[in-house]
């Protein structure tokens, strides 16, 4: 039996997850920029994207990890002291 009724294939939830952080780290041309950080190519993210692959479930943890490094970045910049007034 076949799992989909001829509708556009859907990318998975772990799919979408990568999508949601990329975007967010990076606007919307993050497919590079992410890839880059997880160590896959932009052509692995679109297939994962399109279905025809479900992204390990490392992928999304490595993700989330470079999310969480850049949120770290931003917070360090966000806290260094303000340069005196001239």
């Amino acid at each position: 039996m076949s799992k989909h009724n001829g509708g556009p294939k859907l990318p998975s939830p772990e799919a979408e997850a990568i999508a949601t952080l990329g975007q967010a780290m990076y606007g919307a041309r993050w497919q590079s920029e992410l890839a880059s950080d997880i160590g896959e190519s932009p052509r692995v993210l679109r297939f994962w994207l399109s279905s025809d692959r479900v992204p390990p479930v490392m992928a999304l943890k490595r993700a989330r990890l470079a999310a969480r490094r850049q949120v770290a970045r931003i917070q360090r910049a966000l806290d260094a002291p303000e340069p005196p007034a001239a």
